[in-house]
This record gives C-alpha cells, structure tokens and sequence, in this order.
C-alpha cells in the first residue's frame, strides 16, 4: 500500500480500563504509521471501576475515542450507536478485541457493504466454554478476515476447540518498548534487598490468577524467609477484596499481604520489588510477565497456556505447575535466596523481551495483516 489516503481504522473494546488488552492496543496504535493509518477507538463501557480509564490515554497518543455508552453487556442502543459511527465514518476495516465486539462489527461490517473485520482473541476462556456459545463462536470465526491469537497457546486452543484452520489464523505476540521499563532498582529504600523481601503479583484479582495458590504456598515459604511482604496489586470489585483478604487471614498469613489496589505507575511498582509472581489457573499471554523481564526483575509464574512460551523455565524465570502451592513455594524461596540466580535470570529476561518481544516487531506484524486485507482498496 502507498500513497492515496490513510487508512481508517477502528478499534472495538468492551471495557474502557486499563488491562493488558487495552495497554496492548495503546501500544499499537501509537506506534503505526499516522501518514499511512488514522486509528480510532470505540468503547462499549467506559464506566470507571477501581482502574484507570483509558481514555485519556487513547487521546494523549493521538487516536480518536467513542464512548458508546452501553450499561450492560447486551445494551441495543450502544449497538446502534456503533452503527451510526460506521455509517459516517467511512472506516476501512474493523479491528475487533472480544467476543462481543467481534459480533457486532461483524453486525455492520456487513450491512454497511462489507467492511472487514480483524479480531484478535486476548484469552482462551471466552470461546467455547458454554455450548450456547459454541455454535455462534464458530460461524463468527468463519467470517472474520483474519483471527490474531496472541500465543502459539491461544491459536492451539482455537484448532482443538473451535475447529479454527491454522492458515486463517496468525501469531502476533504483544510487544513492548523497553526503553520505557528503564528505571532506576529502588528496592534499598522500598524494603527490598536491605530489609523485607518483597515480592508482587501484579493482576486482577480474579480467580484465574492464582491469588488463593499463592496465599496457600505463603506458609511454606515464611518458614525459609520469615520477613517476605507480598503486595497485590490490581483492581476488582470490593467484594472479591474483601474474600481474597478473609482467605488470606484463614491462612494465617494476613500481616504478610498488602493489598495495594490499583497501580498507575508499574516501572516504579516493579523497581520495588525483588520478585514477580503470577500463580495464575490459565492464561492468553501474562503482559506483566514482560513488564517485569523488561525491567530486570526475575519472575515465577505457572506453566500454563503461552507462559512458557514467554518464560523460558530456568533461564529467564522459574516455572511451577498450577495449582500446586508446595512448588510454587519452593520456586519463590529459590529466587529469594539465591540472589546470584535472581540477578541472573533478571538480566536474561530482559534480553528476552528486547530480541523477542519488542513492539517494533509487534506494529509491523499488525501492520502487514491491515495491507493485506485492504489490498488496492480506496487506492
């Protein structure tokens, strides 16, 4: 593609907060090329919840955002609301980010002549899990120009479930700037190194991420490092805060945990830390596991789904398997005590993400699905 117009793209998300999702996004859009793309942004629910909209992010990089209001999942005049946008906005190609959006940009791709829609699939438990579901996810998958898994583990799960062709689909791992996650280690004066351990699992806090494995492994790591602090960061309804702090003081482990809500700024969280944590149950990617290995930080997650296509057991991190309290403890103490290991894998994590995972792969990768599906299109 060259020279004519730019390309105008919108971009469909469900929620309007940050999540890995939505940064991955913001990540690509602010890098395509704006002589030869014009990206957009349309949300189904931007309601704020304990994270921070994204919204103003979308703006401050340049991409123009709609908010179409909707106030439950099946909301009819947020439907049309999109409808109306595509009507007037002479979009080339609709890039859709959950199950929903991919459904109703396939609504108005095709009654407005055509448009094509690209989904990405961000996870693996939406698809396929209720056979209401089924049937419809098929026929959706047959329909979209192109499917983008996020992981080798997104695509399999795709071919096994869904019955999804390996040819229709393609592998785009998120990526990031590492540039961006240089940030001087402040964990001497944050209670790292010099005082308490600390170690983070940085997540919503839902069931699929394994905060209840880790409080169950808490008690066998305090017995090799009784000082060690865990900070849970993330954001979720008050309600499942309150369970999550109940089960920890059911475990004994409670003067342990800090439950820190949402973060703003993860550079800095993450150069308080001496250890990374994400016991999670299942997975599409893990972007925090990139975030940490960018900034140098060792990492001890489950070997589920893509993870260790991210982490490399041994070399870059420690893997255990999920819901298993006793490893995950063993693995965590290991990375604590041996601070030659830690440093180690620290610093090839970071080496990782730059020859691996960086965003400059991620846009181009993005950037020739756009030119192959629009083709001459407009020219």
């Amino acid at each position: 593609m060259s020279g004519g117009r730019r390309r105008r793209l919108l971009h469909l998300l469900s929620g309007g907060t940050v999540g890995g999702c939505e940064q991955h996004v913001l990540s690509l859009l602010s890098c395509l090329d704006r002589e030869r793309w014009e990206p957009w942004v349309a949300v189904f629910e931007s309601q704020p919840d304990q994270a921070a909209p994204m919204a103003p992010r979308f703006r401050e990089a340049g991409v123009r955002t709609v908010d179409l209001g909707a106030r439950r999942r099946t909301d009819p005049l947020a439907l049309l609301r999109l409808g109306r946008l595509l009507r007037r906005g002479g979009f080339d190609l609709i890039h859709a980010h959950s199950f929903r959006t991919e459904l109703a940009g396939l609504l108005w791709g095709r009654l407005l002549g055509g448009v094509p829609v690209v989904r990405t699939v961000h996870n693996t438990d939406e698809f396929y899990a209720s056979p209401r579901y089924a049937a419809l996810a098929r026929a959706s998958a047959r329909s979209v120009a192109r499917t983008i898994v996020i992981s080798d583990a997104v695509g399999r799960y795709l071919h096994e479930k869904g019955g999804l062709a390996g040819d229709t689909m393609v592998r785009i791992y998120y990526g990031l700037d590492v540039r961006s996650w240089e940030r001087e280690d402040s964990r001497l004066e944050n209670g790292g190194r010099s005082g308490c351990p600390s170690i983070g699992v940085v997540a919503r806090l839902a069931p699929q991420k394994g905060h209840r494995v880790l409080f169950d492994a808490l008690p066998r790591v305090l017995e090799r490092v009784p000082g060690v602090v865990v900070r849970v960061v993330g954001h979720e309804e008050l309600s499942t805060v309150a369970e999550l702090r109940a089960y920890a003081a059911g475990r004994g482990v409670a003067g342990h945990v800090r439950f820190e809500g949402f973060c703003e700024d993860v550079p800095r969280l993450l150069g308080e830390l001496d250890l990374l944590v994400l016991p999670s149950l299942w997975e599409g990617f893990g972007l925090v596991l990139l975030e940490a290995m960018a900034a140098g930080r060792p990492v001890v997650a489950s070997a589920v789904g893509p993870i260790p296509e991210v982490v490399a057991d041994g070399e870059t991190g420690l893997l255990v398997p999920p819901e298993d309290p006793a490893a995950l403890a063993d693995a965590i103490v290991r990375a604590l005590v041996d601070v030659d290991l830690a440093e180690r894998l620290g610093r090839a994590g970071r080496r990782r993400v730059e020859r691996c995972f960086g965003i400059e792969r991620m846009v181009a990768q993005t950037d020739a699905v756009y030119q192959e599906l629009l083709g001459g299109r407009g020219q």
